[in-house]
């Protein structure tokens, strides 16, 4: 099993909530917070969507067990560097493996990390897991139409409190999908078979 958690968020969100409150022609500052959180939201659902991550952060991929392939690729885009890779060992104890010991493709969508031909998988803690750990930061500067579409759906949210009514809703916009649609790297899913 694979799962990715977050070390250090986002310092902002893909759009800010000026621009959110321009988009909605907005003049006071009552709602603020209840539009960041919906910034927050709409940037994480965009994520969880494609894979795509809008704004820097910094990532842990927890596994496992080690490759079965001897590669290791990190579900996210892009990812625009490795910090660590570590096992946790049969006392329980995180060891840091050698940078040395493998080599990263950053340019690959998903990026991998690709242990040697000749290392030797360490012995792995035998009941616990995770057992291997890759830390990792991803994102950027979100492209404006990636931004676009969290703004449209921040702006759904506020027009359309409600799940349901009298009205024709919907759950998310046609045009924030449609952008999803452009972004999906593919990276989403269980990339990782373990041994």
């Amino acid at each position: 099993m694979e799962a990715i958690e977050i070390i250090t968020g986002p310092a902002s969100t893909s759009v800010s909530t000026d621009d959110l409150k321009a988009h909605l022609r907005l003049n006071d500052d009552s709602e603020d917070s209840l539009l960041g959180d919906w910034l927050t939201a709409a940037d994480d659902l965009f994520t969880r969507w494609t894979g795509y991550v809008l704004v820097s952060q910094t990532l842990r991929l927890r596994l496992d067990g080690w490759p079965s392939d001897g590669t290791v690729y990190v579900p996210r885009h892009p990812v625009t560097g490795i910090a660590s890779v570590q096992y946790l060992d049969r006392d329980g104890t995180w060891q840091t493996v050698d940078p040395s010991n493998y080599s990263i493709d950053l340019g690959s969508v998903p990026a991998r990390v690709r242990f040697g031909s000749g290392y030797t998988f360490p012995s792995l803690h035998p009941t616990a897991v995770p057992t291997v750990r890759v830390q990792f930061v991803a994102g950027g500067t979100a492209p404006k139409l990636a931004a676009q579409a969290v703004k449209l759906l921040a702006a759904h949210w506020y027009a359309q409190r409600e799940a349901f009514g009298e009205a024709n809703l919907n759950e998310v916009p046609m045009g924030f999908k449609a952008v999803c649609h452009q972004y999906t790297t593919g990276v989403l899913g269980c990339w990782n078979e373990v041994m």
